[in-house]
């Protein structure tokens, strides 16, 4: 498939900036898994678009982004970094609650907010760090989020 990386920053312990790499392609099939039917042919089309080598990575994402948001490309794109890690089963991420400073989590398959920290998986699947056919095309920025609210 075509493609390329899109890299996502997670804050480590003491405010550092860690660098991971996720393949387009698998972002946007992680994203598929965040938004309703009403999304799915548009995704299918771009994932299509990006195996035949008609858009570049960086333009498929900027697309993906106008698509569904941005919060959800980010959230996706989280959700499969926790997954590779295996911090957290598939789905989940973290958030911090602004008014306690106690963290939540958030699936965003399910929509399911909880106190409770999810198991992790025993063993998480891989995810490629480039498309299938190798092809590594692109870098992009860092994105951090921030979002609040009240449970």
């Amino acid at each position: 498939m075509g493609g390329g990386t899109r890299r996502e920053s997670q804050s480590e312990p003491g405010g550092s900036q860690k660098t991971i790499f996720i393949s387009c392609s698998a972002l946007i099939r992680e994203t598929k898994l965040c938004v309703g039917g009403e999304h799915q042919a548009e995704l299918d089309s771009l994932l299509s678009r990006l195996a035949a080598r008609e858009i570049q990575a960086e333009a498929a994402v900027k697309q993906l982004m106008a698509i569904v948001g941005s919060t959800v490309v980010q959230q996706a794109g989280l959700s499969a970094i926790n997954l590779q890690k295996g911090i957290l089963p598939h789905g989940w991420i973290e958030y911090i609650d602004d008014a306690t400073r106690r963290p939540y989590y958030y699936n965003v398959h399910t929509k399911e907010t909880t106190w409770y920290k999810p198991e992790a998986p025993d063993a998480p699947p891989p995810l490629p760090l480039a498309d299938e056919d190798g092809v590594d095309t692109s870098v992009f920025t860092n994105h951090r989020i921030s979002l609040s609210g009240e449970i």
